[in-house]
Parts: structure tokens; sequence; C-alpha cells
């Protein structure tokens, strides 16, 4: 089986982390390491990154000083990235509980993959 890192990117989303972060720690398919880039966040959104950091060894947290866009983010968090497959999630959305899994077997039944919309 291939490893999976998920890419989380947030800037302000204090609001909806808990419930990004959790959704992928959720998955009837579990991921080798999720990786959150703050984009210089100034409300809460840090200390619940350092927070779910300390519970769980697979979150690896990266903080930007100053606010770079979601672009910059997110390449930073790809270039990262230790696995051979990458999905990515905002830090203001969520996960389905079954969403990876479907991916991964949609992957692993062959073929190329351009779009998915798996749940």
């Amino acid at each position: 089986m291939s490893s999976i890192s998920c890419i989380i990117v947030s800037f302000n989303n204090e609001m909806y982390l808990k419930k990004a972060i959790s959704s992928v720690l959720e998955q009837s398919m579990r991921v080798n390491e999720i990786i959150i880039t703050d984009d210089g966040s100034t409300d809460g959104s840090r200390e619940i990154i350092r927070s779910f950091a300390n519970q769980y060894s697979i979150l690896r947290p990266i903080f930007r000083e100053k606010n770079l866009g979601v672009a910059a983010n997110r390449d930073l968090a790809v270039r990262v990235a230790t696995s051979h497959l990458i999905t990515t999630l905002d830090g203001d959305d969520y996960y389905f509980p079954n969403k990876i899994e479907n991916e991964y077997l949609a992957l692993e039944a062959g073929g190329d993959v351009a779009f998915s919309n798996a749940v």
C-alpha cells in the first residue's frame, strides 16, 4: 500500500480548523502524515495546530511568519511531504469519513484519475 500525506493549508481558520483536522484523523483509511502550513494567522489557529500536534505524532506543523498566499503555502507543504500520494484540504473545509479510502481504491483500480469527487 502506498503512503499518503494530507496537506492542510490554513490562514485565520480558527473557527473551522478543529473540524478540518479531525476529519482527516477520523478517516476510514489512515494517512501517514498530516502537514499543516499556517500562513501567518493572527487568530487562534496556531494554538489549535500546536494542540493537535502535541496529541498526534503524524501531524507536522509549519508556521510562516507572514502571509504569502495559499499557492506558496501549499507549495511548501508539497515540497516537504514524504509520502507517495498527496491529498489536500483547506483549513476551512473537511473530508467525509471515507474520502481518502475511496480515492485510494479508485487509484488502485487502475487508469488515470484527473478529478475525484469521492466522499
